[in-house]
C-alpha cells in the first residue's frame, strides 16, 4: 500500500512508495489531474517502505511522511520538498572602496519566506560581514578581488547560489578646481574617494 496526500500549494497529488506484493519502492510520483509523472528523488537515508502516513504541511508548504514498514516498523519523519529555483539579487556588485564604509543587500525570490543568508563558498574582503538576513556590511580594509559565492535557505530547506565577484579599490585623491594656474584654496578642492 501507498503513502498519498494532495499538496495544495502545487495543485497535485503526492504518491510515495508502496508494495507490489514482492517489493518496496521508495520513489515519489506526482499526479496533476493530467498525468503521474517521476518526483524528486528520495534523499539519502529514506528507505523502500509501505504503510507511511503522509499529510501535506501548509503551514510550511511541504508534504510530510512518516514512519512505516521496511521490513521492520520505522518512526523516522521525512520532508518532500520539490524545491522551486530560488533566485539572488542584486546580480552584480557595486565595487568597494578601502576605507570607506560598505552595505548592500541580498534579497532571495521564488521560495517560502524568511531566507537565511550565508557565505557558501570563497571569502569576503577583511572587514566586510555577512548576516543571515542578507546584509553585507563594513568597512573594506584590504584591496582587491574578492571572487565568493552567496546561498539563500528557505524556510521549506531548498536552497539557490549566485556567484559574485567584489572589487574593492584603493582610496584615489582627485583635485576639482576652476582655472588655470597654482593651486588656490578658493578655487579648488582636493577630495579623497
Amino acid at each position: 500500500d501507498v503513502s498519498m496526500t494532495y499538496d495544495s500549494a502545487r495543485d497535485r497529488v503526492v504518491l510515495f512508495g508502496g508494495v507490489d506484493g514482492t517489493q518496496r519502492f521508495n520513489d515519489t510520483w506526482e499526479y496533476d489531474g493530467v498525468a503521474w509523472t517521476a518526483g524528486a528523488p528520495p534523499p539519502a537515508g529514506l528507505t523502500a517502505r509501505s504503510s507511511s502516513a503522509m499529510a501535506y504541511n501548509a503551514a510550511l508548504g511541504v508534504v510530510v511522511l512518516f514512519g512505516g514498514y521496511d521490513s521492520y516498523l520505522t518512526n523516522d519523519t521525512w520532508l518532500y520538498v520539490d524545491c522551486p529555483g530560488i533566485a539572488l539579487s542584486p546580480a552584480t556588485l557595486p565595487d568597494g572602496h578601502l576605507g570607506a564604509p560598505y552595505r548592500q543587500t541580498f534579497m532571495a525570490s521564488g521560495g517560502a519566506p524568511p531566507y537565511t543568508y550565508s557565505l557558501a563558498s570563497g571569502s569576503l574582503p577583511a572587514g566586510l560581514a555577512l548576516g543571515s538576513s542578507g546584509g553585507l556590511t563594513g568597512t573594506p580594509t584590504a584591496a582587491g578581488e574578492y571572487p565568493f559565492t552567496i546561498s539563500a535557505l528557505d524556510a521549506a530547506g531548498c536552497a539557490g547560489s549566485l556567484f559574485y565577484r567584489l572589487f574593492v579599490r584603493e582610496k584615489v585623491n582627485y583635485l576639482v578646481g576652476a582655472g588655470n594656474g597654482q593651486p588656490n584654496p578658493s578655487r579648488c578642492r582636493v577630495f579623497t574617494a
